[in-house]
């Protein structure tokens, strides 16, 4: 999938995941964001993200909080419990 189809409708990652029974995405925190802020529920109604088993948060400062609202999101509105998360934050830049 291309940044921008993700970008304009991230719905269809969510929908890709259903259609490939995926079991294991990467994506910086702001795309787990997008989910929780763009996809509306009529969006996601029947995706079945149950084969989801690890959800990878890096390449940037990951928020819990925006983990939180996104298994949330999963649960309330696709059929599946949330995937479990593992983080790995960016490293701080260098100091010359």
């Amino acid at each position: 999938m291309s940044p921008l189809a993700f970008l304009t409708r991230p719905e269809r990652w969510l929908k890709a995941f259903h259609k490939h029974r995926g079991t294991i995405a990467a994506a910086p925190n702001f795309a787990y964001e997008l989910c929780v802020r763009k996809i509306a529920d009529a969006d996601i109604d029947g995706v079945d993200l149950s084969s989801w088993r690890a959800a990878l948060n890096g390449a940037e400062p990951v928020n819990p909080e925006t983990l939180d609202r996104f298994a949330e999101r999963l649960r309330r509105t696709a059929s599946a419990a949330p995937p479990s998360f593992l983080c790995t934050a960016s490293p701080k830049p260098l100091s010359p």
